[in-house]
């Protein structure tokens, strides 16, 4: 997930407090939408040992600025983010380093030489933490500028 202010009509020798407002805005905004999208991300049953919320916990951001833009990045490292956020097709799961696949369910142990798995449904989260706070985002960037360039906007 990504968000991109940039500056509707350059300042002529604004650029460096520009760069001052965009960082005072990222310094506000990357905590709300941090906690916005830890507060909607799933949080897993936990398996082979790991505990749950590992999705949830492993969320980071990174700034990117530059006169005219700031760029803010949210994502997370976790090898499975990208079928959490997008889905997954119906598969077989065959297994890789054993004769077998080995899991619970409710009913007890089960052994499988393959499992026909149905896919997984898309998780929007991020959409549902963000379009909340967008005026807020928004209206933080407007007011910071406007203090920056001493109410000139």
């Amino acid at each position: 997930m990504r968000f991109t202010f940039t500056e509707p009509k350059p300042r002529p020798g604004g650029g460096a407090q520009w760069s001052v407002g965009a960082s005072r805005w990222a310094n506000v905004v990357r905590p709300l939408v941090r906690g916005a999208l830890k507060s909607k991300a799933p949080i897993g049953q936990g398996s082979n040992g790991s505990r749950p919320g590992r999705f949830r916990a492993s969320i980071t951001q990174r700034t990117t600025s530059r006169t005219g833009s700031v760029l803010i990045e949210f994502g997370s490292p976790a090898p499975y983010a990208s079928f959490v956020v997008s889905g997954t097709r119906p598969h077989t799961i065959v297994p890789r380093n054993a004769r077998v696949l080995h899991f619970r369910t409710a009913r007890g142990d089960v052994f499988a030489a393959r499992v026909n798995h149905p896919g997984t449904r898309p998780n929007d989260f991020a959409q549902r933490a963000v379009l909340p706070i967008l005026p807020e985002i928004h209206d933080t960037f407007s007011l910071i500028m406007h203090d920056v360039f001493g109410g000139a906007s």
